[in-house]
């Protein structure tokens, strides 16, 4: 096991709008909770969480320091962003038992390639993007990785059951659900013509009137 990365808070005071001033000094308010704890406001550092974060990501366990109190094991649970800059403005931190496992729910990534079809028909179809798993704090992963490189046949697919994945997982998702597959439904579609756009029907002709201007008696 890797060490695990740490994140320094202290305890927040400033609370609602009051918190523009802490955004605007570089720091991000934050809340920490938990089975058997209340909830506690902190603050940390913006640049710190954002290296921190790319590395833990949000399965991976964060030795959170308040202060002078005792190192705090936590899992980023949500963090809530500026629509525009992208910036945090908001995280949620929830504290773990390291003996107890907790779900989450972590990215499936394609892992290889499909071999050529001679005949180009299917296309591959990515229907399952993400699932929830179960184990220690410790050991969830980041992502699960699919191997595709079997699917060698028209409507092959690759299920939730046919993932390889460590006995300390448990997988808490329909084990036939479809993750990906060679479809030809796809290359059915790519191949329909645009529907021709029905002529706009002719506007009948005007008949003109010659105008006569009358004469005064």
């Amino acid at each position: 096991m890797s060490e695990r990365p740490q994140l320094a808070a202290q305890p927040r005071t400033l609370l609602g709008k009051r918190v523009k001033r802490l955004r605007a000094a570089g720091r991000i308010p934050a809340n920490l909770y938990g089975q058997g704890r209340a909830s506690q406001s902190l603050t940390v550092d913006e640049q710190s969480f954002q290296r921190v974060f790319a590395r833990a990501r949000d399965t991976g366990v964060v030795d959170l320091q308040i202060e002078a109190d005792a190192t705090v094991p936590v899992l980023v649970k949500a963090t809530q962003r500026d629509g525009l800059s992208g910036r945090p403005v908001h995280i949620d931190f929830y504290q773990v038992n390291l003996a107890e496992t907790v779900r989450v729910t972590v990215p499936l990534v394609l892992a290889g390639a499909p071999p050529k079809r001679e005949d180009d028909e299917g296309r591959l179809v990515h229907l399952l993007h993400e699932l929830e798993v179960e184990g220690l704090p410790d050991e969830l992963p980041d992502q699960l990785a699919v191997d595709i490189s079997a699917l060698t046949e028209l409507e092959a697919t690759v299920r939730v059951r046919d993932l390889v994945v460590p006995a300390t997982l448990t997988l808490h998702a329909d084990p036939a659900a479809v993750i990906a597959e060679i479809s030809a439904v796809a290359v059915a579609l790519e191949s329909l013509a645009p529907s021709e756009t029905a002529a706009a029907p002719e506007e009948p002709s005007s008949v003109g009137t010659d105008e006569t201007s009358g004469t005064d008696d």
